[in-house]
């Protein structure tokens, strides 16, 4: 009986060290350092969309800078579910939340340059991370969040030459065949949701910014992507 009741025992704290359901949550973060803007990343914010208070869930946190080429480096952190049963420690869980806040501080400080470019590549870099999402998991939530006027400057097209004004005010139909263009090849994505955050300074720029916005409303609607634009990430829905 004795030897019965330890086994019981046993088995109850194995039952006890069981961890809850995996979910893994990723974020992609691409701020334009090509054109000083009103709005920046910016921690508290970030931190509330995230919900990193909530410990049950993986956090991966994807951050590059948007500038005057396609390729740019992207920096990784990972804030990991908490463990339970007996290795579970609050205290210790609470410690890790505060310094994974501290560490999302630095890693939205490591940017390349603020100084305003010639050249800016916008949106060939979404696409690439874009075709990185598409090969994790399906069950993995993933968010994009792009802090950004838009406002392309490279061999795409050029927002700030005559020409391409003309052709956003006139033809945007040709504009969204060459944005279709850059987006052969990119499979399906699951549970993911992008946002861009601008706020514009004046008539004339949000002006413009809604003509671009609608372009990019129409490609990705095409490739079957919700995408939704604000001041501010808190504002936008969470992901599905």
């Amino acid at each position: 009986m004795k030897r019965i009741c330890q086994l019981l025992l046993f088995v109850s704290i194995l039952c006890g060290c069981t961890t809850p359901e995996s979910r893994t949550e990723v974020y992609s973060i691409l701020y334009d350092i090509t054109d000083p803007l009103l709005v920046a990343p910016d921690v508290g914010e970030l931190a509330q969309v995230m919900d990193i208070a909530d410990p049950d869930k993986t956090i991966i946190i994807r951050y590059a800078n948007l500038t005057d080429v396609d390729y740019n480096k992207v920096r990784e952190l990972v804030r990991p579910q908490r463990q339970t049963g007996l290795l579970a420690n609050e205290v210790s869980e609470k410690k890790k939340q505060r310094q994974f806040e501290k560490e999302i501080g630095i890693l939205f400080g490591e940017r390349d340059s603020l100084e305003p470019a010639s050249h800016s590549s916008v949106f060939l870099p979404i696409v690439r991370e874009l075709q990185y999402l598409a090969s994790l998991p399906r069950e993995h939530t993933k968010q994009v969040i792009i802090y950004s006027n838009l406002m392309e400057n490279s061999d795409l097209i050029s927002f700030y030459q005559p020409q391409g004004i003309y052709l956003l005010d006139n033809h945007p139909e040709i504009l969204l065949e060459r944005y279709m263009e850059k987006t052969k090849g990119l499979p399906p994505i699951s549970k993911i949701h992008v946002q861009v955050i601008f706020i514009p300074r004046d008539q004339s720029e949000n002006a413009r910014f809604r003509k671009i916005a609608g372009l990019y409303q129409k490609v990705f609607d095409q490739i079957n992507i919700p995408i939704v634009f604000s001041a501010n990430p808190t504002n936008a829905p969470r992901p599905l």
